[in-house]
């Protein structure tokens, strides 16, 4: 059916993340820590291990996910401040490590 006109594919849009519990480790209250952990996971490692069809996720839409006819993804990395958090980034870890 590809090649008719009017098929189109799509990937499976599933999005996995890890949380932190910070309720019962107080050592998890600390945002730096947070931080340096969120930064020193390797996400494209980690999606490519995983399995071969697998993408890194920056957000929690679909990659074709459209707002106003802008693609999702690329609004939230621009306006959102924190995506800098989600950067594989082994300098800045040990910064964060080393932060009350």
């Amino acid at each position: 059916m590809k090649h008719q006109t009017g098929y189109r594919v799509f990937r499976s849009d599933r999005t996995e993340y890890l949380t932190y519990n910070v309720s019962q480790n107080k050592d998890m209250a600390n945002v730096n820590l947070r931080r340096a952990f969120s930064m020193v996971l390797n996400r494209k490692e980690l999606a490519s291990t995983v399995g071969g069809a697998n993408t890194v996720a920056t957000t929690f839409t679909a990659p074709q996910e459209t707002v106003n006819g802008m693609n999702f993804n690329k609004y939230f990395a621009e306006q959102n401040a924190t995506s800098k958090y989600t950067e594989f980034n082994k300098k800045q870890v040990k910064l964060y490590l080393i932060k009350p």
